[in-house]
């Protein structure tokens, strides 16, 4: 192209023959999703200053945290290309789901940063590893990376202790209540601002576990449908479009 001084190959030259994977396929944009169509089509694309297409033997692997299927009816992802990725969809489950997880991955971020950041940092207390076990982790194991990164830097000795996770956020530390009783009871202990962010937590979380059914989510937490609704109105929680 007009300027250039040298011969650059791009990502999908660069993967001939491999393997690229795109992250954030859901961010991509309109026009740019119809160049990724033809080229999952027709196996070519035209590089950048060149007047012929290049053939292309690349497998192809995208990942996404948002509601394709959703964005498909909304109009802002192609209905083809959904279609042309969704061969062998993996459902990788939100951190919260497995719990399990949290300890490995919480030492794992911990040798990684504590050598990065030159801290002698090397190990979670009980207490702490309870915290971060009970966490909700709407960002999840990014929010956990950051949050380890920020103890560590936060830590004056070898163990990261409780206070020094005191940082976490209500919405972050508290477990879900799975059901009005499990509410009512976690509702006792906190403050009128905080009892607001744990039902529009709840309302939201039940409502996401079945599919945004009202019914099937005021069923699922022992409430009337009327009295789920009335706590959807009141905290506006509103299907992510």
């Amino acid at each position: 192209f007009t300027g250039a001084v040298t011969d650059k190959k791009g990502l999908i030259e660069e993967a001939e023959g491999g393997t690229l994977f795109l992250d954030e396929i859901g961010n991509l944009p309109l026009p740019l999703q119809s160049k990724l169509l033809r080229v999952l089509q027709e196996k070519e694309y035209r590089p950048v200053g060149d007047k012929k297409a290049a053939k292309v033997d690349t497998r192809f692997i995208t990942a996404t945290n948002k509601d394709l299927p959703a964005m498909v009816k909304a109009g802002t992802f192609r209905e083809d290309l959904f279609y042309r990725l969704d061969i062998f969809p993996i459902h990788v489950p939100p951190l919260r789901e497995r719990r399990e997880d949290i300890p490995l991955l919480a030492y794992h971020f911990l040798r990684k940063y504590s050598e990065e950041l030159g801290k002698e940092v090397k190990n979670i207390s009980a207490e702490a590893m309870r915290i971060l076990s009970s966490c909700i982790w709407p960002g999840n194991i990014r929010e956990l990376e950051n949050t380890i990164q920020r103890a560590i830097l936060l830590a004056d000795n070898s163990t990261i202790k409780p206070e020094i996770l005191s940082f976490l956020t209500l919405s972050q530390t508290e477990q879900i209540p799975q059901n009005i009783e499990e509410l009512k009871e976690i509702k006792k202990d906190l403050r009128e601002k905080s009892v607001e962010e744990v039902e529009r937590v709840f309302v939201t979380e039940a409502l996401k576990r079945n599919e945004w059914n009202i019914s099937r989510a005021a069923s699922d937490v022992g409430m009337q449908r009327s009295n789920f609704h009335a706590l959807i109105k009141k905290h506006r929680v509103a299907r992510p479009k």
